[in-house]
């Protein structure tokens, strides 16, 4: 088997210039990984009509954006949370939890956070209707996902909600997030 690390720096960056898609970049930079990789960042949501399915992720590394795109239609008007393992955590229009591997196009799905500000329970929606809730809690409610990876195929999500509150849900545990009581 060849060693990567031997290959003249200047090769290395040939070959990956040729690499047509992201999903091959990222083999490739794996594979062939010489230095560190710097972060990637996920961009927000795509305005444009027609590309409401593409998120585009930008290289600091080379100063370059990479588009993507999502799982299914489902996904289009989600907001995305990145990780520190490469994976996405997506919450849909219904207000929905997954986590998503943009190479391998794996998800695992996660409970709901419905129950952490119930419909009912929520002001917003007698004054402007479920469109209006679902976006406060996507834009508001819901300020950070914290990615926990246990083992190999398991995974602990944190939720910072609410300025104030946190929960948490393990992939194939309790189908609620659990709410977590602290004091600041």
């Amino acid at each position: 088997m060849a060693d990567w690390s031997s290959l003249p720096l200047d090769l290395i960056c040939d070959i990956a210039l040729k690499l047509e898609t992201l999903e091959d970049f990222i083999y490739f930079s794996v594979v062939g990984r010489v230095t560190p990789m710097v972060p990637w960042l996920l961009l927000a949501e795509n305005t444009h009509e027609d590309q409401k399915s593409i998120r585009d992720i930008f290289n600091l590394g080379n100063n370059k954006c990479y588009k993507f795109n999502l799982p299914d239609v489902l996904m289009v008007e989600a907001r995305c949370w990145g990780s520190v393992h490469g994976l996405v955590v997506m919450v849909d229009r219904h207000l929905d939890v997954q986590l998503f591997n943009p190479i391998t196009k794996a998800r695992i799905h996660f409970p709901s956070v419905i129950p952490l500000c119930p419909y009912e329970d929520n002001k917003i929606h007698y004054v402007y209707g479920y469109e209006d809730y679902v976006g406060w809690m996507l834009s508001f409610f819901l300020q950070k996902f914290i990615v926990l990876k246990i083992s190999p195929d398991e995974f602990v999500i944190v939720l910072v909600y609410n300025w104030q509150a946190l929960a948490f849900a393990r992939h194939g545990g309790r189908p609620v997030m659990d709410k977590c009581s602290y004091s600041v």
